[in-house]
């Protein structure tokens, strides 16, 4: 549980071109599910919802994207929530056209 407490702070922390989020996820020795609402969160974000972030929400999508990418290549369990979760961001981007 620890790790994913750090991945929230780290998400509002980091500038969205770091890795340290992706990198955290994928070798942390156990991975609670409650992390893919984050990712999810951030890869697909609520319009309505302001969340006070200082970057251009494409940007934390795109670190959201990249923490997402390296689950898929480094945790085959979860392989196909991240997929999903890439999937939606595509559908997402195609009717905000991102």
């Amino acid at each position: 549980m620890f790790p994913f407490l750090q991945a929230e702070g780290l998400r509002d922390t980091l500038p969205p071109s770091d890795k340290s989020l992706g990198k955290l996820l994928s070798e942390a020795p156990d991975f609670p599910l409650a992390a893919l609402d984050l990712l999810q969160a951030l890869c697909n974000p609520d319009p309505e919802t302001k969340d006070g972030l200082e970057s251009p929400v494409t940007e934390r999508i795109t670190q959201g994207l990249s923490a997402v990418w390296s689950l898929i290549l480094l945790r085959p369990p979860i392989r196909s929530e991240c997929l999903n979760i890439a999937l939606q961001v595509i559908v997402y981007g195609l009717f905000r056209n991102i």
